[in-house]
């Protein structure tokens, strides 16, 4: 969502806040996670003048959808967090601060941006989720396969009778 911010830059107004419910579907597309499912997320915050920058405070908190990394299922992963950048008109890309286009700030980028900081490097469902078995594909969370439990690189055999 874009978010027009002419009367700050102006100097019209101090401060705008604002509240809202985002749809950041199109903007979680660039994390290999996302399911595409609807992914509605609730905002408020501010945009304004301290000195002479922009800055823009803002919480959110809602749910996304993603896929485990171990068994492939969607699962719904809780957002909950704050932000405070800085506004710039240079149009490079830099964590430190929010990019204005056309005298506005899109909020659904700020939100995506904070996400790819603070995800972990793993999306999992559950810290106990076994995964699928790398032999036969099985979901080890719904039952056990009959692959075998220990299979051991034949250059390294003669290493597991060593301690025997």
């Amino acid at each position: 969502m874009k978010y027009n911010i002419a009367d700050v830059i102006a100097g019209r107004k101090r401060e705008m806040s604002f509240t809202c419910r985002l749809v950041i579907d199109d903007a979680l597309a660039q994390l290999n996670h996302a399911t595409g499912q609807s992914s509605s997320i609730e905002t408020n915050g501010k945009v304004y003048r301290s000195d002479d920058k922009l800055w823009i405070q803002m919480a959110y908190v809602g749910m996304v959808q993603f896929v485990c990394d171990r068994c492939l299922k969607s699962f719904d992963y809780p957002l909950n967090g704050e932000i405070k950048r800085q506004l710039s008109a240079r149009d490079e890309f830099d964590v430190e601060w929010l990019i204005i286009r056309n005298e506005q700030i899109d909020l659904a980028e700020a939100i995506v941006d904070d996400l790819v900081i603070k995800l972990p490097i793993q999306l999992v469902c559950s810290d106990d989720c076994k995964g699928l078995c790398p032999t036969c594909g099985i979901d080890l969370n719904q039952s056990r396969c009959q692959c075998e439990e220990e299979t051991i690189d034949p250059r390294l055999a003669s290493l597991k009778n060593l301690f025997n």
